[in-house]
């Protein structure tokens, strides 16, 4: 005879598979880049967490800490909108926005017992992406696009461009290197997965991102233990002794770091933060609206060659200034201040060496991914964006 299972106890399953589920499809999800399934996944995810909310008869994203930053930095993006030269436009630019949501429905969600399981899938599926992009590498071919290319050096992984990879990989890097030297679990694994993921980071000759992750790796070591510092060194000298002799290609874009502006990206770089300063006098309090700063660009540049091709300032503070005006701009700062203070204060007592090690890794992440924004617009990348909440909901699960 079939034992009797009360259906508020069947429901009470259903409900925990399904929550559990989203953020391990989350991690699955996020590295490959699948515009659709990422959209699936995240309107499953907050039709959950929507469920949940009417269910406990409260709305639960206003339980944290981060919610007054967020709504601010919504806002004051509404008000830049409001005042844009085409408000329609800017509104369909502000689409990396909305992507807080994943944070809130991921610690509304998620249980602490799945942090585990949610980073080794993670962790699989990041190693997986970056096999195929070191093979594509070598062989000139897209495995996923069956086509060949004649010159194909930057590794991108699943993603339209390798700036993004680069941008998602630089914070999984550091996460995996938090939990080799903290949690110390599985390091076999986890060291492999960091040599597969640092070549193809070196691959995708993203120069932003390299600077990023150096300096987020800086932060970690001041984190963990200051005396390893010399062996920071030793290491970023080993990296371009062995660039050098076996990554010609890792080697000579690296050096266009120190060639100034005879580097025409460079050049052009310094020409179009010039321009998002001029761009913000014209426009201080609120800024030209997001999408606009082409537009904006033209009538105040003399030579158009360096706007063909950018939308962007190409550093996330000066973009934020002229397209968010200085409202935005401290809506911003105070955004990434909230953020990065919360982390912080759960940093005093390492108890728990998984979270602790969630913690620091997220926190260097973050702060390269701050760093990075000197030279790319990093926060309007929504596949960047979207592996940045997931990390930070995560590290929040983990310390409740």
């Amino acid at each position: 005879m079939r034992e009797y299972i009360p259906d508020a106890y069947r429901e009470k399953k259903i409900e925990k598979l399904w929550t559990s589920l989203f953020p391990r499809l989350c991690a699955v999800s996020f590295p490959i880049s699948i515009a659709a399934s990422n959209l699936s996944i995240l309107c499953v995810g907050f039709t959950l967490w929507i469920y949940k909310s009417i269910k406990t008869k409260r709305i639960l994203f206003l339980y944290d800490e981060l919610i007054l930053p967020v709504i601010l930095f919504i806002l004051a993006g509404v008000v830049s909108c409001l005042f844009s030269y085409d408000p329609v436009s800017t509104l369909k630019h502000m689409k990396s926005a909305w992507l807080f949501l994943i944070y809130f429905a991921i610690i509304n969600l998620m249980h602490k017992k799945d942090v585990k399981t949610t980073l080794y899938i993670l962790l699989i599926t990041t190693a997986f992406v970056a096999i195929v992009s070191i093979v594509e590498h070598f062989t000139y071919i897209r495995i996923f696009g069956y086509t060949i290319v004649k010159h194909f050096p930057r590794s991108q992984g699943f993603f339209n461009i390798s700036l993004t990879y680069a941008g998602q990989l630089m914070q999984i890097l550091l996460l995996l290197i938090s939990f080799f030297f903290i949690y110390r679990k599985k390091r076999l694994a986890v060291g492999s997965i960091i040599i597969l993921s640092i070549i193809a980071f070196l691959f995708t000759l993203s120069r932003g991102p390299w600077l990023g992750f150096l300096f987020g790796l800086l932060v970690f070591f001041i984190f963990y233990n200051k005396r390893l510092i010399p062996a920071y060194v030793a290491f970023l000298l080993l990296l371009v002794f062995f660039s050098y002799l076996f990554l010609p290609s890792v080697f000579e874009r690296g050096r266009t770091l120190l060639a100034g502006t005879a580097d025409s990206s460079i050049k052009q770089h310094l020409y179009l933060w010039k321009t998002a300063l001029l761009m913000f006098s014209h426009h201080p309090l609120f800024g030209v609206g997001a999408g606009n700063f082409k537009h904006y660009a033209l009538p105040l540049t003399k030579d158009l060659s360096f706007l063909q091709c950018h939308s962007s300032a190409h550093n996330i503070f000066l973009h934020t200034l002229a397209t968010r005006g200085i409202i935005g701009f401290f809506a911003f700062v105070f955004l990434w201040y909230s953020i990065l203070k919360s982390l912080l204060k759960r940093m005093h007592s390492p108890k728990d060496n998984l979270g602790y090690a969630l913690n620091v890794g997220v926190f260097s992440a973050f702060c390269a991914l701050l760093f990075a924004g000197l030279f790319e617009t990093n926060f309007n990348d929504s596949e960047v964006i979207m592996m940045s909440w997931l990390l930070l909901g995560i590290s929040r699960v983990s310390n409740t």
